[in-house]
């Protein structure tokens, strides 16, 4: 009966030394796989998410003055340009990220057919140029135009085709009420913008 005792607890004490060993084996493999895999995501590219830079990013460019950031000194707009059809007119807007103030849009309305020059003021439905700047995208300034702070907007390329529109740009807007303020948006351009 000693012996059967003696033989039941080796037996055990082996059954744990083996499950602990194998344990071990578990623990260390799976340290040894993920130290690999940690290894291989190093190796790994960081995918860059900031727009294109090259020649055939669309652009839009602008001088601003006279808003609440442009104020005593000009500002210098440079963004990325996109525009959708919309209720049979082109909405082409430019967001720019960084610098002061760190967001910055231009946004012009207008039922674009074709090659011309449109004014853009609310007089014509449908016509307009917008100016929006801010800290970011929810904390802003927005200046519009309205019957007295008018613009033009010159369409030098319109390709129905290829869905791409060049143009230059000019306006006066007002702050939204109740604030006070003008700001004025000259030398305006974009190229091979598509929708």
């Amino acid at each position: 009966m000693l012996k059967t005792t003696k033989n039941k607890k080796q037996e055990v004490k082996s059954r744990s030394k083996n499950y602990w060993d194998l344990l071990g084996k578990i623990i260390g493999l799976s340290l040894i796989l993920n130290f690999a895999f940690v290894m291989q995501s190093c190796n790994n590219k960081k995918e860059d998410t900031t727009p294109a830079s090259n020649s055939d990013a669309p652009n839009m460019t602008a001088t601003v003055s006279g808003s609440m950031y442009s104020t005593p000194t000009a500002v210098l707009f440079s963004g990325t340009a996109t525009s959708i059809q919309v209720n049979g007119g082109l909405e082409i807007i430019g967001i720019q990220w960084g610098g002061t103030p760190d967001f910055k849009e231009i946004a012009l309305y207008a039922e674009v057919t074709a090659p011309g020059t449109y004014n853009l003021n609310e007089n014509q439905i449908g016509y307009d140029g917008d100016y929006v700047e801010g800290p970011d995208a929810t904390n802003d300034y927005s200046y519009h135009t309205d019957n007295t702070h008018t613009g033009t907007l010159i369409i030098t390329k319109y390709d129905a085709n290829a869905k791409k529109v060049s143009g230059t740009f000019s306006f006066n807007a007002t702050l939204d009420f109740p604030l006070t303020g003008i700001a004025s948006v000259t030398n305006g351009a974009f190229t091979d913008v598509g929708w």
